[in-house]
């Protein structure tokens, strides 16, 4: 079992371990009034169904590729410098992603097991359509907050040793409202029915990856 001590160790040595996704506020709550936690619930949904805050700690260079989520994210930088790149969902019929998704969809791999990477894009096939895409390009420094609205495309680099949190939650109907078809895809699909990541949702993100 790795905690929370080897991942430090790991990104002061180093090292390419990235703390995703972990539950840190829920598990210690203490740690929430380090964060103006009524600002951030004041510009929810106020007919949300779940709300979450996740921990993202990694060192320099470690990486998410291109994916997006249904549920939209206030991103707070606490500490480092984090830099997104971000594309509409306009653009998905470009990028191509699976039909179904647990909570989030990933960019699939379509060259050298690795998909996009619009921070060193390569524009040779398959990828010569993403040339077209529009896209935003910010750097996040301790304080910022980022608004990063559900089924927006994103690839997140740390530019330096960093530490952030997502503030997130649930609107199934604005969902629909933005994507009809991934919602619905995601709601009645036999093999993985987002409603019961949703269920994994508030415990810990990492189940749902794991389910």
């Amino acid at each position: 079992m790795i905690t929370l001590a080897d991942v430090i160790s790991n990104i002061k040595e180093g090292g390419k371990k990235y703390y995703r996704f972990y539950p840190l506020l829920a598990r210690r709550p203490e740690h929430i009034k380090d964060f103006d936690i009524n600002w951030l619930k004041e510009r929810a949904h106020k007919k949300s169904l779940l709300d979450s805050f996740q921990v993202f700690m990694g060192g320099k260079g470690t990486f998410s590729d291109l994916h997006n989520a249904n549920p939209p994210n206030l991103f707070v930088q606490v500490c480092g410098e984090k830099q997104w790149i971000l594309y509409s969902h306009y653009y998905s019929p470009i990028i191509d992603p699976p039909p179904i998704a647990n909570i989030y969809r990933v960019a699939p791999p379509k060259k050298e097991d690795r998909p996009f990477n619009p921070f060193k894009p390569n524009f040779e096939a398959p990828y010569e359509l993403f040339k077209y895409m529009d896209g935003y390009s910010v750097t996040l420094k301790p304080g910022d907050v980022l608004w990063n609205t559900l089924f927006y495309w994103h690839a997140v680099q740390n530019a330096t040793d960093s530490i952030g949190v997502g503030f997130r939650w649930i609107v199934p109907w604005y969902s629909f409202k933005i994507s009809p078809l991934f919602m619905f895809l995601d709601l009645f699909s036999t093999k993985r029915p987002i409603w019961k990541a949703w269920g994994l949702y508030k415990k810990d993100m990492n189940e749902v990856h794991l389910h």
